[in-house]
């Protein structure tokens, strides 16, 4: 399988799988089961009152990082950064905290907004990041 193709399934599975658990997104598994008992369509709804096939942050950022290697497949992170504060400054309807608090600050340096965020929130537990790193393998 060409590398192209397999970047593109990634891209697919991440929109798809974002798209169907961003129904349930928050929610524990009793609520699931409640609301949804086994879910196997994309309906939308949930916290975000999400459209069906409307994706979350996590598939936008995906994108974000996606079209920055693209523009600059060398030295990536700053093209990557700009992508972000793009669609950050589109008001996306679902944005994390931490997200939300580096991209607001960010003056110029990467690394001092996400200090900053992590010393005004704390630390984050979240697991946005693991879903963009598959761009990082090969």
């Amino acid at each position: 399988m060409k590398l192209y193709d397999k970047i593109k399934g990634g891209l697919y599975g991440v929109a798809v799988g974002d798209a169907l658990g961003g129904t349930t997104e928050f929610m524990t598994r009793q609520e699931i089961q409640r609301k949804y008992g086994y879910l196997t369509e994309i309906i939308g709804g949930g916290v975000w009152d999400l459209d069906p096939g409307e994706v979350t942050d996590d598939t936008m950022m995906t994108l974000c990082v996606a079209e920055g290697i693209l523009e600059n497949p060398q030295e990536p992170k700053q093209a990557i950064g700009d992508k972000f504060l793009d669609w950050y400054q589109s008001d996306p309807k679902d944005i994390g905290n931490i997200i939300r608090r580096v991209l607001s600050t960010y003056r110029g340096d990467w690394f001092e907004a996400a200090f900053l965020a992590d010393l005004d929130l704390g630390q984050s537990a979240g697991n946005g990041s693991l879903m963009r790193f598959a761009f990082l393998l090969d």
